[in-house]
C-alpha cells in the first residue's frame, strides 16, 4: 500500500463523497456510493484494458449493506475500490443525467461551470481549473 498526500486525499474526498453511479459493466446494476470521506491509494489493475499498473487514488464505492460504523476490512464483500479515471466519471455522470431529479449538476471540462475533470480525456489525470490556481 502507498501512502498518498493526505491533503489531497481529503480534497477528493470531500469532492467524490456521497457520489452515486451504477457499473455499466454489471448486469446486475449495482448502486454504488462513495464513502462519504474516504479515498484509498491502490493499484489500478481494472480486469479489462483500463488497468494501468499505477497507484492510484480511488474512491470507495460501497454497495447498500456496506456498514459505515465498521472497517473497510469488515466490509469487504461490500464495496470495491474504483480508481479516478475516465470510466468512474462516465459512470457517475451517465447517473446522474439519468437521475435528473436528484438535484445533482455534474459540469465538464469547458461546460463553462469551471470543472476540473474532463470525462472525456482518456486518461483520467485531474486538472486545475484556472479559477483555483
Amino acid at each position: 500500500r502507498r501512502n498518498g498526500d493526505q491533503r489531497h486525499s481529503a480534497r477528493l474526498a470531500a469532492k467524490y463523497g456521497n457520489l452515486c453511479w451504477v457499473d455499466a459493466d454489471d448486469e446486475a446494476k449495482t448502486l454504488y456510493k462513495s464513502h462519504p470521506d474516504r479515498i484509498e491509494i491502490a493499484e489500478d489493475v481494472g480486469d479489462d484494458d483500463c488497468g494501468t499498473g499505477e497507484w492510484k487514488y480511488c474512491v470507495v464505492g460501497c454497495e447498500e449493506e456496506f456498514d459505515y460504523k465498521k472497517s473497510l476490512k469488515e466490509n469487504k464483500d461490500h464495496y470495491e475500490l474504483w480508481p479516478i479515471r475516465w470510466d468512474l466519471l462516465e459512470c457517475i455522470k451517465d447517473y446522474y443525467e439519468e437521475n435528473e431529479g436528484l438535484g445533482v449538476k455534474i459540469c465538464v471540462k469547458d461546460s463553462g461551470f469551471g470543472s476540473e475533470i474532463d470525462v472525456d480525456d482518456n486518461s483520467g489525470e485531474e486538472e486545475v481549473a484556472e479559477d483555483e490556481m
